[in-house]
Formats: C-alpha cells, sequence, structure tokens
C-alpha cells in the first residue's frame, strides 16, 4: 500500500492529506497499519534522492533503514540480511547498503544554503521527525510543568520557557492551548529573543504590524515578551484572520485590528505609521521539511526566483508604513540565500533602511526547524 501512495503521489498537494483521501478510499486499513504505513511513505520521502534508481519495494525497505528511527520490525521481516545494520549510524548504513558515496547527496542544495549553513547537516536533520514545542504563557508556568509531572511526560527544556516533547504528545487533552502554551517551534520562539536583543525600547504604546501574520503566534509572543497590546494584523486569507481573532481570545489577547490585504501587490493605507513591523514572509518553507520530508523530494529550485520576487515586494510595500526610527524584522522558513541575505540586500539598496543584524536561526541540533531573521531600522 505505501508503495501505490508512492506511485500515484506527484508532490500536488501535502503528502498527509493524500494520505486522509487514500486511506478513506482503502477503508480495510485500519488505525495500526495507517500509522505504519504513512511511516513507510514518509521515511522514502526522507531519503528518497538517494533511492531514485533502486526498485520501488527495495527502496522503501531501506528507506525505513536509513532514518533515524528505524522500522525494525518491518527491515528484519522483509530484509533480513539487513537486521545487523539497524544499529549502525546514517553513514556507515549507507555503507553497508552500496550508497556511502551518494551519502552526501541527503540534501543536494548545499551551494544555495545561507551563511552558516552545511548540506551535510541539514541532510542529517531530515532523517528524523521534529519535536513538539511549546511556548509557556507569563504566569502559567508552575501549572504547566505540574500538568508535565501529573501526566508523566517527558519533556527538555532547551531554553527558558521552551518545552520539547514528542512530536504526538496530547498536550490539548490536559493543557489549555493558547492561554497556558503556545503551539510554537522553538526556532520560531527565539525570534522573540533576537527581536528584544536588537530592537530598543520596544514596550507597551508601541504599534505593531504582524504583516503576514498567519496564525498569530508571533503577535502572541511580542504580546508577552513586550507588553504591546496596540496589534494589527493582516493577512491576504480572510479564513486565516477568522482563526487568528479566536486564538487571540483563547489567548485574553486584546483584540487586534484584521486586514485582509495583498502586499504583494499594494501597500496597506494605514493612517498611522508603526514602531515595529514583522514581515514573516511567504517562502518555500525549506527550513521545515524535516516535517514535510516531500517538499524537498519535489523541490525544483527555479522556484526560487519566484519566490524571490514576491518576497522582495511584500517587504518593501511593509517597509513603507514603518514610522522613522522604526524597526523590521523580516523573517522566513528558509535556508537558502536567495530568500534571505539576497532579499535584506535589496531592501537595503532600495531605501533608507540600515541593516542591524541577520543570522540564521539553526534547530538542527535540538529538533526544530531553521529561520532567518533581519532586523532593519528606518532611519529618521
Amino acid at each position: 500500500m505505501a508503495a501505490e501512495v508512492v506511485e500515484s503521489f506527484d508532490g500536488g498537494m501535502p503528502l498527509s492529506l493524500f494520505l486522509k483521501g487514500y486511506f478513506a478510499r482503502n477503508k480495510q486499513a485500519g488505525g495500526r497499519d495507517r500509522k505504519a504505513i504513512a511511516g513507510v511513505c514518509y521515511n522514502y520521502y526522507r531519503v528518497g534522492h538517494l533511492l531514485r534508481s533502486w526498485p520501488l519495494h527495495d527502496a522503501l525497505i531501506a528507506a525505513c533503514l536509513l532514518v533515524d528511527e528505524p522500522q525494525a520490525d518491518l527491515v528484519k521481516t522483509l530484509k533480513p540480511e539487513w537486521a545487523n545494520f539497524i544499529e549502525l549510524d546514517f553513514y556507515r548504513k549507507a555503507e553497508a547498503l552500496g550508497i556511502g558515496a551518494e551519502a552526501e547527496n541527503l540534501f543536494s542544495y548545499g551551494q544555495l544554503l545561507s551563511q552558516g549553513l552545511f548540506a551535510a547537516e541539514m541532510g542529517i536533520s531530515m532523517l528524523k521527525q521534529p519535536r513538539l514545542f511549546l511556548r509557556m504563557r507569563p504566569g502559567r508556568r508552575e501549572h504547566v510543568l505540574q500538568q508535565l509531572l501529573v501526566q508523566g511526560i517527558d519533556y527538555a527544556e532547551p531554553f527558558e520557557g521552551c518545552l520539547s516533547l514528542l512530536n504526538a504528545t496530547p498536550v490539548h487533552s490536559w493543557l489549555a492551548i493558547n492561554r497556558d502554551v503556545v503551539v510554537q517551534d522553538a526556532s520560531s520562539q527565539q525570534m522573540g529573543a533576537a527581536i528584544r536583543r536588537l530592537v530598543p525600547g520596544a514596550g507597551p504604546g508601541w504599534r505593531l504590524w504582524d504583516c503576514c501574520a498567519a496564525s498569530g503566534g508571533k503577535s502572541i509572543m511580542l504580546h508577552d515578551l513586550f507588553g504591546i497590546t496596540e496589534i494589527t494584523v493582516s493577512d491576504i486569507r480572510s479564513s486565516i484572520l477568522h482563526n487568528l481573532k479566536m486564538r487571540f481570545a483563547q489567548a485574553g489577547m486584546p483584540h487586534p485590528k484584521l486586514v485582509v490585504t495583498n502586499l504583494e501587490e499594494a501597500t496597506f493605507n494605514n493612517s498611522s505609521q508603526f514602531d515595529l513591523v514583522v514581515a514573516d514572509v511567504p517562502c518555500t518553507g525549506s527550513g521545515t521539511w524535516a516535517r514535510t520530508p516531500e517538499q524537498l523530494f519535489y523541490f525544483d529550485s527555479a522556484q526560487l526566483a519566484a519566490f524571490g520576487r514576491r518576497q522582495y515586494a511584500i517587504a518593501k510595500n511593509a517597509y513603507v508604513n514603518l514610522r522613522p526610527g522604526g524597526y523590521m524584522a523580516y523573517i522566513t522558513c528558509s535556508v537558502f540565500a536567495a530568500e534571505n541575505e539576497d532579499i535584506v540586500n535589496e531592501i537595503v539598496k532600495s531605501s533608507n533602511a540600515y541593516l542591524i543584524d541577520q543570522s540564521i536561526i539553526s534547530g538542527v541540533s535540538f529538533g526544530a526547524d531553521s529561520m532567518f531573521i533581519a532586523v532593519l531600522k528606518k532611519q529618521d
């Protein structure tokens, strides 16, 4: 059944949605079978570039061996001669399978990466499902940690206020999402620390515009960090702003100003200028591909030019509504320089923006996404 999925899937939609439709048509697969089939498919896309020349069934089994958490029973049953390889690290397993020379190409876009990232570490990061991260809301730490203890949940705290748990942990059953904790990747949480370090004076009375707001996680975080209550959020999708409004209510947040706008085509006409603009622009999502490995499998680097044009247009139009002396945080969940440093360079060249700092926040070492942030100041 996993082979049927891979043969019919073309990358035109998220694999999770495709699997949902496939299982709806193949109801003979029970819950445990569905989990195993989905696991085989995701494993294949995690290492599929290495195995494209293999017969599909062999490639599926090999992928289940090569990943960080092998499907050991499947490998032992279908390829017992590989059983002794299960405990080896990735490179030794690849060598045992005769693909050691190709192992460095697990992530084959190394020449396109932002400064500070390396193809080898990006490839290894693809082999494991990232963790689930929670950000504890102000005043809720004691309650949250008590619930973790009561439920017997194993967790880590990679930095203060950030909880790292197994991806499938059912936190919604014993914590109030958005009131007690916000589901937010660790690298995204570190964006707040970067803004706090690079934007002096931010606090109550500041006007914040989250111009590609999506679900609003960064706005909630900046409210928690700085006490900002005058918040404008915008997005091209009215439905997602409706969901954001509900999320703000759950979080006990002040009602934001909601604006549906396409910043790629036009600037947002605002009666007053903003002190802080957060532009988390649409991108390839390459920093999150360990969660959606099918996107790496089907990625075409020619897409970067179109993304770049869109990102520059959004950032340029957002910058117009920044007050003199105000700050803009340009953010992507991309690992590619064409979406990161290159766009920041264009913004600086075409405006009076001053670049304070830019950096990649790599989540590779602790099972998180990777993101890019640049903080710019509009000169007086």
